[in-house]
């Protein structure tokens, strides 16, 4: 299949207005105009501009959850360019479609750096197989580790997510138990890709949890092909188990597929807890937001709902440096939150690399970092010491959809012993 090249330009913007002035604050605009002595200091860094290459699964299996994030990941960059770019240099995006093909994920990125990219944007369910190549190559890479375990292992020290220091191994957390337990929940199922590692961790993770709590998980399913959307003898399984609870490390259209075959299975169920879903797709699909009833999706933001400086501060900028692709009064999705923190994440890295940054003093200034928060947008601060452990105590959102809007819910727990998944 053909690969879709976009590249992504600065726009000659004016501000007439600025979102507002906390807003400029919140979000960490750059100081405009650039100052003397920038120099091509690194691949894809000139003395006007900064070039990053973006994979993307657009269209293919994964194109669900993963399609907007230019959206959120061109806002970004168009919001840093608007205010001054990075120590005076405009930043140049360039994404290319890999049709959710590890293959084409690989191929990608070195088409991206044959261009001329300085570092690699990852915000891809496929992203591992580039990984090794990147990391020889000695290439920064900023985003999500939603893809595998790389994030966290020797030799990978050129690799930030932003969500922080990266425990390969998965300790499993108490809070997920806890919160079953709380909702009376008995026989407990989780589901998974076959292909991802850090799916299938994060399901036999909180099935850990689960277990811990006193809770039976007589289903557990890691070997679910990437994109399924028939999930009719699934349910027929879990409702012969007495399945009263499900986690599901999947995308959206799986999700849906997911919960519309629990429903017509007739399965009662008591607490179901997708990775993915949160935001208006779920709402403006009349099916899907009938299926998803009582759904719990996770979050990675402080609640949109609570209305906080940051969340507005953004949701104002995704609206004007959109160019009309988001619209006010929108929550926004996985895909665009995830394209708009992967850019922050690699633009603070940038902004704190010095003058005249090379991809050594990028490294550098990220494993200096701590409490990186995507300028309040992070519900738990972040920070970067190759390689990570996970915290001893954390809490983390879920969304609970109930009519067309989402109520968030908090939940917090400590790590539990022995509970190493990799």
């Amino acid at each position: 299949m053909r690969r879709v090249v976009r590249k992504y330009r600065p726009f000659s913007l004016v501000a007439a207005v600025a979102v507002l002035v906390t807003a400029m604050v919140t979000l960490g605009a750059a100081p405009s105009g650039a100052s003397g002595g920038l120099t091509a200091s690194a691949p894809g860094i000139t003395p006007t501009t900064i070039t990053l290459g973006l994979p993307l699964a657009e269209t293919g299996v994964a194109a669900s959850t993963f399609e907007d994030a230019p959206i959120g990941a061109m806002a970004r960059v168009a919001y840093q360019n608007a205010h001054g770019g990075v120590d005076g240099r405009k930043l140049v995006l360039d994404i290319v479609n890999d049709n959710s093909s590890p293959s084409l994920v690989l191929t990608s990125a070195q088409d991206l750096l044959s261009k001329g990219a300085f570092g690699i944007v990852a915000f891809d369910p496929f992203f591992f197989s580039a990984a090794p190549y990147l990391q020889q190559q000695g290439v920064p890479v900023a985003g999500f580790a939603l893809d595998g375990i790389e994030w966290g292992q020797q030799p990978y020290t050129n690799m930030f997510s932003f969500n922080g220091s990266f425990d390969s191994h998965f300790p499993a957390n108490s809070s997920g138990g806890l919160f079953l337990k709380q909702h009376g929940v008995t026989k407990f199922a989780v589901l998974a890709y076959n292909v991802s590692k850090s799916s299938t961790a994060a399901a036999t993770g909180f099935a850990f949890s689960a277990k811990h709590a006193g809770i039976a998980v007589p289903y557990e399913n890691l070997s679910v092909p990437f994109g399924s959307s028939d999930f009719t003898s699934i349910a027929l399984q879990m409702k012969s188990d007495g399945i009263n609870g499900v986690y599901a490390g999947l995308v959206e259209s799986s999700d849906i597929g997911l919960l519309t075959a629990m429903k017509d299975a007739g399965i009662k169920l008591k607490v179901v807890d997708l990775s993915t879903g949160y935001g208006d797709q779920v709402i403006d699909q009349p099916a899907a937001n009938q299926a998803a009833q009582g759904v719990y999706f996770g979050s990675e933001t402080v609640p949109i709902e609570k209305h906080s400086p940051a969340t507005v501060a953004w949701l104002n900028a995704l609206v004007k440096y959109s160019h009309g692709a988001f619209k006010a009064g929108t929550i926004p999705d996985f895909g665009v939150f995830g394209g708009w923190v992967s850019l922050d994440t690699m633009i603070y890295g940038l902004e704190h690399a010095g003058k005249n940054p090379t991809r050594a003093s990028f490294e550098q200034a990220l494993d200096r970092t701590s409490g990186y928060t995507a300028n309040g947008l992070l519900a738990t601060p972040s920070s970067w010491t190759h390689f990570g452990t996970a915290p001893s105590y954390t809490c983390a959102y879920n969304e609970q959809l109930v009519g067309k809007k989402f109520i968030p819910t908090e939940d917090c727990g400590h790590l539990l012993p022995n509970s190493n998944q990799a």
